[in-house]
């Protein structure tokens, strides 16, 4: 008698356990308030960065509060490269991680204050599902400073380290731009150690044709070649191993019209 097939079980549904943690105590009345999304994510699954990359969908969250409460935009941390088995490079989260953002509470507010969140992401393994989470902090509010504490600073502190500094151009990092047929090609220099990756924007993705990371005397270099936008510029988030560590880096690269000479003709 031939053996009947067993079905394997198909894997339940991850849970993205998503929470809204303020990281301190109160709220005071005509600053900002540092809060953080913080995701805990099934193992052997992934969210999406802002720019998820080749596939994908970016986490994004909508906030919201009583009148006079205003939102910075979301702050995302430097991702990690994902590869799947097609060649599809994605920009991901995996584990743990946090967005953070800022509410900016009036002088004349008076707490407890309500703030909410909207959230929305995607979760994939081998297979994908669009999620979605309300969630709530109430905020006590002071007047003045005294009293106020940190909370949450461990969860939220490993997190914070992984935000990008702005990279400006000076003696460590330079940056220069040429005209190349109907395009651009520009070249980046950081002095820092290997290995490096690049985590280019929405924007900066549409513009670019090809990047390419090199190190040169000790250097990282980016070249990169483009087409000419309407942007004047697009940022990147670059993550270069450091002593103790990888750091990120947030760099705003032109990608805009090149400067015309007094010819008329772009140098």
């Amino acid at each position: 008698m031939p053996l009947a097939a067993v079905a394997e079980p198909a894997e339940a549904d991850p849970v993205v356990q998503v929470e809204l943690l303020p990281a301190w105590s109160h709220g005071l009345t005509g600053e900002s308030l540092e809060l953080g999304l913080h995701f805990t994510i099934p193992a052997g699954w992934h969210i999406y960065w802002s720019n998820p990359g080749d596939s994908g969908m970016p986490t994004e969250a909508a906030f919201s509060g009583p009148e006079g409460v205003s939102f910075s935009p979301l702050r995302y941390p430097g991702p990690d490269r994902y590869e799947d088995a097609g060649g599809l490079v994605n920009y991901v989260y995996s584990g743990e991680t946090v967005l953070f953002f800022d509410a900016q509470i009036p002088a004349d507010a008076t707490g407890p204050l309500p703030l909410k969140a909207e959230v929305s992401w995607l979760v994939c393994k081998e297979r994908c599902i669009a999620q979605t989470a309300s969630i709530e902090a109430v905020v006590p509010i002071k007047k003045k400073p005294r009293g106020i504490k940190p909370t949450n600073h461990e969860r939220l502190t490993k997190h914070r380290s992984r935000l990008p500094e702005p990279l400006v151009p000076g003696d460590e990092f330079t940056l220069a731009r040429e005209a190349e047929g109907e395009g651009w090609v520009l070249q980046a220099r950081l002095v820092a150690a290997m290995p490096a990756t690049l985590y280019p924007s929405v924007e900066l993705e549409a513009a670019l044709t090809r990047h390419e990371l090199s190190r040169e005397e000790g250097d990282v270099v980016l070249r990169a070649w483009g087409r000419v936008v309407q942007d004047e510029a697009a940022t990147a988030v670059l993550s270069v191993q450091r002593r103790g560590g990888p750091r990120w880096y947030s760099i705003e690269l032109p990608v805009g019209p090149l400067p015309q000479t007094e010819e008329g003709s772009a140098p």
